[in-house]
């Protein structure tokens, strides 16, 4: 089943004209009337899905240090266990992060019109031929979905901080057009709004949801929370690929999952409707991190590998035969501890604390023995840590460098739980070292990672909730969160005893006190890098962040990737989307 663009008379794709600021609003403005009273296309059911490929014929094997959960990379579930690893050339994002930082403009799929000022704005123009896997079109619904999600965070359980710089946002059903504006002071990230793996199609949540899409449109531009119950609840669960829903899941991108093996591969295929460059492969298995890489590599079934290690146990660099190089990279994401505001972290000096017992430098070469990266000691709340401007706020960072066990035994005979994704030997390093840490000031730190940790496990007032039906029932309106973090967890493998599980989570629902993994410090707080070319206002922002002490940064996170060298164009990324972000462009030399 396909889909016909009701709007193609009436609303032509055409490019922006260049007649100036004002000219392209008002040209904008007529488009988007125009086009209001349009009918919207209405996703409609295929009668079944047929795999097309068989189980171990993939061209490429990839295994990816995401556990790979779901494709929502704007959940809190997605940001907390790596899922633009996967998703990012499922659903590309407007610009396409590069490997030595540069954002790419994914003029496949639409084009940008920035125009500054004190308010700026950004005009999107969506591509003629953009198109989802199921034939329906990519249309500013899909991205009005995204904006909203994050502008309701409770409501949807989503990771989107950035949405909260948008002010307003112009978009009418079906359009292929729509304006962004933005709140005074921002603008510096328009780039990086709408980033890979977070544009999902509405007209198929709104199909599951069993509405129109003119509905679902309607019910977001008015921030219906009632209307948006049901949708909000797909959009957070339904792209779990323990229960994969290849109708729910069309894509966008240059790849498309076929099925989900029953030990959790995703199975892509390329997309054969995508409206760019075809994928070089035809299909290729991408496996999560708790997969068993000795096997896939004893029955040839592994081409590429993200660890976080540099001599994993299962490669014999010097056997006779071996095909693969192994590249270390300290990543651009820090590894830090993201901290609960509820329990015992209620009160901001309970965190601070806390964070008065944590040698940054003693965790990092913990981190460091453990991979075989050298990675040094991060201190800095508001800016990556190779950011050349953390050189303004040392004089603010550089007092929490030492360990003050006076104001640590404020927490003396409480009890700290810690999780992490999986069962991470390295960051069960990280986590031993704190303990010991802490230990003289009467602190106790316990490890209860399970494999299903994620950032959900935080219970907090004021940003995502345990229990997302409580969320949504509680707090309608949904209401902006603190810390608004992207963690990416690492490695996921054998999981722990279910007692462990059961003793982390107390009355409340809430399992764990504070959550290990790797973040981009720029999205742990709205207004941090509002004003980055501000060195005052980013100065105030870090300094509010060390005194909110909602995230304790603790060490670079190194980067391990090994490849075959049969594998042409992988070339290594330790950002958010990791080796992945160009998947389409490999292919192999055999």
């Amino acid at each position: 089943m396909t889909y016909s663009r009701n709007s193609e008379t009436l609303c032509p794709r055409r490019g922006v004209s260049r007649f100036g600021a004002l000219a392209v609003s008002l040209a904008l403005g007529a488009t988007l009337t125009a086009c209001a009273d349009e009918p919207a296309p209405e996703a409609v059911d295929r009668p079944g899905w047929i795999t097309t490929v068989d189980d171990g014929t993939q061209e490429l094997n990839y295994q990816s240090s995401s556990p790979l959960t779901t494709t929502n990379a704007g959940s809190i579930t997605g940001s907390s266990t790596a899922a633009q690893q996967l998703s990012a050339r499922l659903y590309p994002g407007v610009h396409v992060p590069g490997p030595h930082g540069q954002f790419i403009q994914n003029s496949d799929l639409i084009s940008t019109r920035f125009l500054p000022g004190l308010k700026p704005q950004v005009i999107y123009t969506i591509a003629e031929n953009a198109q989802f896997s199921d034939g329906a079109p990519v249309t500013c619904s899909d991205f009005l979905l995204t904006y909203t999600a994050g502008v309701m965070p409770e409501l949807f359980d989503s990771q989107l901080p950035l949405m909260q710089h948008i002010e307003d946002f112009e978009c009418q059903p079906n359009s292929s057009r729509f304006v962004v504006k933005l709140a005074e002071g921002t603008g510096l990230r328009w780039r990086e709004l709408f980033s890979p793996g977070t544009v999902l199609p509405a007209h198929a949540i709104a199909s599951r949801a069993g509405m129109p899409l003119a509905a679902l449109h309607n019910a977001l531009q008015n921030r219906d929370a009632q209307a948006l119950l049901e949708p909000a609840k797909i959009w957070s669960e339904g792209f779990d690929l323990a229960n994969f829903d290849p109708l729910l899941q069309v894509s966008f991108g240059p790849f498309l999952i076929d099925h989900v093996t029953d030990d959790g591969a995703a199975i892509l295929t390329r997309n054969e409707t995508y409206y760019g460059d075809n994928a070089q492969l035809g299909s290729l298995a991408v496996w999560p991190a708790r997969a068993d890489t000795a096997a896939l590599l004893e029955r040839d079934s592994l081409d590429i590998v993200d660890v976080s290690e540099v001599e994993p146990d299962w490669l014999d660099r010097n056997a006779a035969g071996n095909k693969f190089d192994v590249f270390p990279e300290v990543g651009e994401l820090t590894d830090a501890l993201l901290l609960s505001d509820n329990g015992i972290f209620a009160e901001a000096p309970k965190r601070r604390a806390f964070a008065a017992c944590i040698d940054q430098e003693a965790v990092a070469a913990a981190s460091s023995a453990a991979s075989g990266v050298d990675v040094g000691a991060v201190l800095w709340q508001s800016v990556e840590h190779e950011d050349p401007a953390r050189q303004h706020l040392r004089d603010i960072s550089d007092p929490h460098r030492a360990v003050n066990m006076e104001v640590a035994r404020e927490l003396a005979g409480e009890t700290i739980r810690i999780g992490y994704r999986g069962q991470d030997q390295r960051l069960a390093k990280m986590v031993e070292k704190i303990a010991e840490l802490c230990r003289p000031a009467g602190i106790e730190v316990v490890d209860v990672s399970v494999p299903e940790t994620t950032a959900e496990d935080l219970h907090r007032s004021d940003g995502p909730f345990t229990d997302a039906t409580s969320a949504r029932g509680d707090n309608p309106e949904g209401v902006e969160a603190l810390g608004n973090s992207v963690i990416d967890a690492g490695a996921s493998s054998a999981e722990n005893a279910e007692d462990t599980a059961d003793a982390a989570e107390n009355i409340s629902g809430q399992k764990i006190d504070a959550y290990l993994g790797a973040i981009y410090p720029p999205n742990l707080d709205v207004g941090a890098t509002v004003h980055t070319d501000d060195v005052n206002a980013l100065r105030d922002a870090e300094k509010r962040m060390w005194e909110q002490m909602h995230t304790i940064p603790l060490a670079a996170q190194p980067r391990v990737f090994v490849i075959n060298r049969d594998v042409v164009n992988a070339v290594p990324y330790t950002g958010e989307s990791a080796i992945g972000w160009n998947m389409d462009r490999w292919w192999i030399s055999r």
